[in-house]
This record gives structure tokens, sequence and C-alpha cells, in this order.
């Protein structure tokens, strides 16, 4: 269950719980697992903050001390605010060590942290907003430099709830306790390299009626993923016409091809640069092939026998691309999923977005959003869910904004931030074979938003299914491929009527 702030407020207040009654849950359960997880009478030293979140330390430092611990309390604000926190406060035994942090010395702090085994970070909750406060900001990057271990409550320290993102000198966590439900920038945890490991807490909050945010795994994909019956043919499981490659750059069509074949799309055209057409054909026999020099006509005819349409991946060389895309979105009533050099034509001519016949999916990586959307690098990078919302919601678009956390964005603002995959993929042709795939998931009758996030999940997985049996380094194409072999063939009896 994934819940932004708004949600987190409603939901605690639709408990039937107080805010102590909700602090001391919320507490004990995460005491409980803390002792769990350092079991050999390791000590703790909880960072307070001025708020709920201090108060939440509160009752785990109670709880902790009477399991026998070590524990000690610094308080990094000066006063204590809330009165569930100021009530928690109230219940530590006279025996609880508690410090100030701004009564400290530089030296004394760092002594003191160095001296626990693990420091608990309850400083700031869901309600900060970056950036730190200067005189928190030394203290937090010492921490993480002396790579000392710590356990964040709720949020690290320094990480904004609704955002991808926070201060760059956010608390790095080795285990993060999600209170009552995943917040956003949770999800975001390979972006922003804040935190090792994430515990969710229950706290008994019911899941919302409705939510923009999708969880993918396993079972979801299986249910998505269209069934083959015994009478299917070529033209009952996909017609797919991709448009790819140019001079110097087949693999790139190539790739989608494959990918495309490899999620079962029975009839896939390719629209080619005829310089790289005999080694597309040597390379992929299942494509019927078609020279992108044809005739408009031509060209029209092959569009409208289709399902979906892939265009842009390796098309840096090609010298109709323009006339292509426009005559695309012009026309085609079917998916269209643009991808690199497709993008960087829409770029220069962002008009034609108003025109489409059909929906779009767009499969940027940062750089590429830069340009379509107008905005940094930085600023997108900071701020990706607004950035990508905006630009997906105004121009009736579902978003494929890559990443080490990918984000799919729909029309109607629903997210989804994608939790497979690894390193492997971060090769070149990587987003040529997803490309194909979520072309091929259009094709195959999946919506926009689903092919999307089926793609890209699937595309993760393959990747994880690679490295079971591959070096990281030496992973490609065929074996990412084979990974997808690998899953599918474990769902075989489910994918199969």
């Amino acid at each position: 269950m994934i819940l932004e702030k708004n949600q987190i407020a409603a939901a605690e207040a639709a408990s039937g719980k107080s805010e102590t009654q909700l602090m001391e849950l919320a507490g004990k359960r995460c005491a409980d697992t803390l002792l769990h997880e350092y079991p050999e009478n390791d000590s703790f030293l909880i960072l307070c903050g001025s708020g709920n979140n201090g108060g939440d330390g509160f009752v785990i430092a109670r709880h902790c001390l009477a399991a026998k611990r070590q524990v000690a309390i610094v308080l990094m604000m000066n006063d204590i605010r809330t009165p569930a926190a100021i009530d928690a406060r109230q219940k530590l035994p006279e025996s609880c060590l508690i410090y100030g942090y701004e009564e400290m010395s530089e030296a004394q702090f760092q002594t003191m942290a160095q001296r626990y085994d693990v420091i608990v970070d309850c400083v700031f909750g869901f309600n900060f907003h970056a950036p730190l406060p200067d005189f928190l900001r030394d203290a937090f990057r010492w921490i993480n430099q002396q790579r000392l271990s710590v356990v964040s409550i709720d949020l690290n320290s320094g990480l904004e709830a609704d955002h991808s993102l926070g201060d760059p000198d956010a608390l790095h966590s080795v285990l993060t306790l999600a209170l009552g439900a995943l917040k956003p920038v949770h999800l975001f945890s390979r972006e922003h390299q804040k935190l090792d490991r994430l515990i969710p807490i229950s706290l008994g909050f019911p899941e919302p009626e409705t939510s923009r945010w999708i969880q993918m795994d396993a079972l979801q994909v299986t249910r998505l993923l269209p069934r083959l019956f015994d009478n299917d043919y070529k033209n009952s499981t996909g017609r797919l016409t991709v448009i790819a490659g140019s001079a110097w750059m087949a693999g790139a069509a190539q790739f989608n091809l494959e990918a495309a074949q490899a999620i079962g799309c029975g009839m896939i055209r390719a629209v080619v640069d005829p310089q790289i057409y005999p080694i597309l054909q040597a390379a992929c026999p299942h494509v019927v092939f078609h020279p992108s020099t044809q005739s408009e006509a031509d060209f029209l005819a092959i569009l409208s026998q289709s399902d979906a349409i892939a265009l842009g991946s390796g098309c840096d060389h090609l010298e109709n691309l323009d006339a292509l895309l426009e005559t695309v979105l012009k026309n085609s009533s079917v998916p269209v999923i643009l991808d690199a050099a497709a993008l960087r034509s829409l770029a220069r001519h962002p008009e034609w977005l108003n025109q489409p016949q059909g929906e779009i999916i767009l499969t940027p990586h940062v750089g590429e959003f830069s340009a379509l959307c107008g905005r940094s690098v930085e600023e997108i990078q900071a701020d990706r869910i607004r950035c990508a919302e905006e630009y997906a919601v105004s121009h009736s678009v579902t978003l494929v904004l890559k990443g080490a956390d990918t984000l799919i964005v729909s029309p109607q603002g629903l997210r989804c931030v994608n939790k497979t995959g690894n390193p492997s993929l971060a090769k070149a042709g990587s987003g040529d074979l997803l490309t194909g795939l979520i072309a091929a998931l259009a094709a195959r009758g999946l919506t926009p938003m689903d092919a999307a996030c089926c793609g890209v999940w699937l595309h993760g997985k393959a990747a994880d299914k690679a490295i079971e049996k591959n070096a990281l380094y030496t992973i490609h194409h065929r074996e990412i491929l084979a990974g997808l072999d690998a899953f599918l063939m474990d769902h075989q009896k489910e994918l199969w009527r």
C-alpha cells in the first residue's frame, strides 16, 4: 500500500485512535522490530525531533530500555511541540539519558554517536520540506560520511514523503521502517540511494478506496498478459509495425523486433532504411520488411494494418524521420510508442502532439525528457513525480520516464514506479528491448498504461532472471531475452488457455 501525506493524515483520522495511541502503537512495533533485527544487546542512540516523529523515538526508547538495552536520546531541536510527543517524553523513566544537541559541542556529539551501535533516526517525519536546517546539515553529513549504522523511522530525515528525492544530505539508513504504508519517496530508493532496506510497519490502516499509485508484481503482470488460445493465429496475437534503425544503427531495430517476438507478438512488420535491410533480414527472418523510402500511400496502408506502432529506436540517421513521425501521429488510430530519435524530433515539433488520432506512449530517459518538457535535468531529478505528471496529463500521453526507478504516468495521473531490474540494464540497447516489449503488449491489446507498466516490469524481471545464471557485467540482449523466456516459462500454465 502506498499513501501520500494527505492520505496518511486521513487514515490516521479515520483509525479511531488518538495521536497518543497511534504513537504508542508505532513506537512499540518499531521497538519490537529493532530488538529483532539487533538481538545481540546492541545499543541505541535515538535522535529525536520536535514533532510526533520525535515522540515515536521516545516510545521506542522506553521499550528498548525495558528490554535491558543501553539507550540514550539526543534532542535535535530545542523544544517538543506536539501534545502526544510531550506525553511520550513524560513517560520515559528517570534513568533514560537525554542530551540536547544544541548544548553539545561537535566533538561531543561525534564521540557519542560513535559509541553506540545503532543510531535511530526520529528527527523528521512526513511533513518535512527540504532544505535541512543549517544547524543539522553538518551533523547529518558527518553521520553519512562515517557510514554509521542508521535505522530511520518512517522516513529518512531530509527526504520528502511525496517526492522522489529530498535534501542531498538526508540521512542514509541501513534500514527504514515505513509506518502505516509506503510513501512515494520510498519507491525511489535506487534513485536517491538513501536507504538500503525497507520494512513496512502495519498500523492497521485500510487500503484507500482510490489510489493514484499502481503496484506491479508477478501476479498482477500474469493477470494482465494476454492468454494464448488453441485457435489463435498470427493476426489475432498482435499486429505491430516497427519503424526503427538507420545507417550504423541496425542493432536498435533488431532489439525492437526480437523483444516484440519474445513477448508473443504474432505479426511484425518493420519499416527500415534500405541500407540496413540485409542485416535485419538475416537477423530477424520472422519479420516482414518494407523500405522507409516507400510512397506515403504504401506507408499509410501498412499503418492501417497495425494494432500498434513503434517509432524511433536507432533512427538517428534516417533522413525522412520527421516526415514519417508526422504522418504516423496524424493518421494512426492505434497506440504509438515513441523512443530515442522520435522523441528528439518531437521536441523540435511539440505541436504534433496536438493532433494525434491514437494514444501515445513516450519512453524518454531524463535527458530526452528535459528536451521535451523544457525543464533542466536538475529540476526534473529534484521532483520527478511532479514534472512527469504535469507533462503526461497536460499532453494526454502515457509517459515512461526511464531511470533506476522508472516512473510511468498515465494521462489521468495514475503512477507506477518499477522495482524490478538491476545494473546489467545500464548498457546501450536495453531501451530498445523495452520499446519492443511495450509496443508488442500494446499491439496484443493491453491499454497503454498496462502495456507500459507490464513492459517495464518484465524488462527488469528478465534482467533479474538473467543474473541468476550470468555475471552482471556480461549480460546483454540475448541473456535478457533468455531471462524473459525463463519468467514466461514459469507461468506458462497461466498464459495458455
